[in-house]
Formats: C-alpha cells, structure tokens, sequence
C-alpha cells in the first residue's frame, strides 16, 4: 500500500515538470520609498531673516519578481509622481498634488531578482521665518512642498502586468 502511494507521487511529480505551458505568468511586487537630498540656504530679507530650502525629491522603486519559476521579461515603467505645492496660503488638504510623469526600463528578472531605477528628481522648496517674524497676508511662518505618493505601472510591450499606488487617495484623484 505504501509503495503505490509513492508511486502516484512520483508520478505526479513527473507530470507537474512536464507541464510548462501551465505555469503561471511570473509574479511582482513594487515597493517606492521617498528619497530627499537637502541643499539649505540662509537668506536676509528686508525686514525678517528667512530661510530657504531647495530639496531634490524622487522616488526609489523597487521591482521584485516573487516568481519560484518563471522570468519575468524585460519592463517598461511608467509612473506618475504626486507633489503637493504648499504656496502657504491654504489648507493643505485643500491643495491638488501636482502630477510629474516619467518613464523607466527594467531589464528581464530571474526568479527572486529585483529591479531598482529611480524617478527623475524633483525641486522641492521650503521656507521659514524667523521667530517673531509674521506675513501680512496671513501667509504661514513656513512652508514645505512635499511627495504626496506615487502610481507605477508596469508594462511587458503593450500589456500592463503590474500596478502600484501608494495611497488609495491618488485613485480618486481620476485616471493615470
């Protein structure tokens, strides 16, 4: 009874190797990690010392196929990255990010590798005012532009084969 067991499994085996065209297409993760580089400057205005601050912004992306078999082929990114552009003068939440669109290549992926590019770089500013200094329209004391997310598509020649969105937000905000 044992032996038949084995029998079956290794027949079973046998048949799940010589099975290839079932193979699942390779499967991939994306990961964005927002990345800035900070060049501060002081600057002396007419009446308040302000500081001014120019930040480099992107995003590094990572792509890993989790496939155990399958390669994943050569990939074209298409991303868009979102800044919301802080004037000083609203609510945050009020303000609609600004869409900065880009595109990369990743090469073909073997199994567990993974594929690294990073978006093109971003200014972002920031400003502050010294203590007791204020705006006379109402302006606040600092401002800072940020990264608000970032969409990933990927594509194997005209077919999209991976999706990342890094806050379900950047969907309402309409079509990629």
């Amino acid at each position: 009874m044992h032996i038949r067991g084995g029998v079956i499994l290794v027949f079973g085996l046998i048949l799940a190797a010589a099975w290839p065209a079932r193979a699942a297409a390779p499967s991939l993760q994306i990961t964005a990690v927002p990345k800035l580089d900070e060049d501060k400057r002081k600057v002396t205005g007419n009446a308040a010392q302000v500081a001014i601050g120019v930040l480099n912004g992107f995003y590094r992306v990572m792509v890993k196929n989790t496939s155990f078999m399958e390669d994943a082929p050569a990939l074209t990114a298409k991303y868009r990255v979102f800044v919301l552009r802080d004037d000083g003068k609203k609510n945050l939440r009020e303000v609609k990010p600004q869409r900065i669109p880009g595109e990369a290549s990743i090469t073909a992926l073997k199994p567990g590798a993974t594929g690294t590019f990073d978006t093109s770089s971003i200014k972002l500013s920031k400003t502050s005012l010294d203590q007791g200094y204020y705006y006379t329209n109402n302006q606040r004391q600092s401002t800072k532009d940020t990264l608000d997310g970032i969409w990933v598509q990927l594509y194997a020649g005209d077919k999209m084969v991976a999706e990342f969105i890094s806050s379900s937000k950047l969907a309402k905000l309409g079509p990629f």
